[in-house]
């Protein structure tokens, strides 16, 4: 069985959330989050990135603000994360 294939970067925007390692989170829990709260599937992420004090979603430009919208308002790890959406330029 073949893993799922992640989107493109090219296709996608940039949601960088304001939590990471310290605040208890990993990229698993991230993507079921994702999942359980905003409807976003393997094929529509790019990548999951947990750093120390930040984490970087790549999510298909077309689903970032509905996703941002719902992750606002999502209690995640008993924390709710200031987000910011940063829209990636198209590749030539």
């Amino acid at each position: 069985k073949e893993a799922p294939k992640k989107a493109s970067l090219r296709d996608c925007s940039r949601i960088i959330m304001y939590g990471g390692k310290k605040n208890g989170l990993n990229p698993s829990m991230i993507r079921k989050v994702l999942k359980t709260n905003c409807s976003i599937v393997e094929t529509d992420l790019a990548y999951v990135e947990v750093n120390d004090k930040f984490s970087l979603i790549g999510v298909l430009r077309d689903k970032a603000q509905r996703t941002l919208n719902t992750l606002q308002k999502t209690n995640i790890s008993g924390q709710i994360f200031k987000l910011e959406l940063r829209r990636t330029q198209k590749r030539r």
